[in-house]
């Protein structure tokens, strides 16, 4: 277990290139990467962006994940059909679903992915919306979005944020390599 540290953490060697600022997360290894964070700036509106490359597939796989309780949480992962997911969910009742209907299986190449929230939008789909290597996705297999002012549950404070991890049930983690994770 590891604390996430401020500033830069480490590189990983991925193929023949070393990227700054990443790490290798192998689903086998015994290290989880979490931190409590104190009060955020803001429960309505902020961002979520981070590079991946995965090595594994057809297992669910977790990117980020806050975890209050069974009621309370917010994630992001690929399911086993490799289909990337952003949940949140509020005293047991889902306040934001997106599952996309691609499906992402390239051993060889980094990817992008950035979640902006902002549910003080008027239009629904303007509330949550994903982008994958720049560019809006919009064609979702399942899409639920929040109703407007809410307070998403993944950016409360005093919760533990993890990173390539989920403490719930049997932990799953994720395989493979990130960089640049912000929130």
């Amino acid at each position: 277990t590891a604390t996430i540290p401020s500033g830069n953490v480490a590189s990983a060697v991925s193929g023949a290139y070393e990227v700054a600022n990443s790490l290798r997360i192998d689903d086998g290894g015994k290290t989880r990467f979490y931190k409590t964070l104190g009060t955020p700036t803001n429960t309505k509106k902020f961002t979520i962006s981070l590079w991946i490359k995965r090595v594994s597939f057809g297992a669910t796989q977790f990117i980020l994940n806050q975890y209050a309780d069974g009621a309370d949480w917010g994630k992001l992962f690929f399911d086993s059909s490799d289909q990337l997911n952003f949940f949140q969910n509020s005293s047991g009742s889902t306040q934001c679903s997106l599952i996309t209907s691609a499906k992402f299986r390239d051993p060889s190449a980094w990817m992008h992915v950035c979640v902006l929230i902002d549910t003080t939008q008027s239009t629904e789909a303007n509330r949550c919306k994903l982008y994958i290597n720049g560019t809006q996705v919009t064609a979702f297999g399942t899409e639920t979005y929040p109703t407007q002012n809410t307070d998403m549950k993944i950016n409360l404070s005093a919760q533990t944020r993890y990173i390539g991890y989920s403490p719930e049930g049997t932990p799953l983690k994720f395989d493979g390599y990130l960089a640049e994770v912000v929130w």
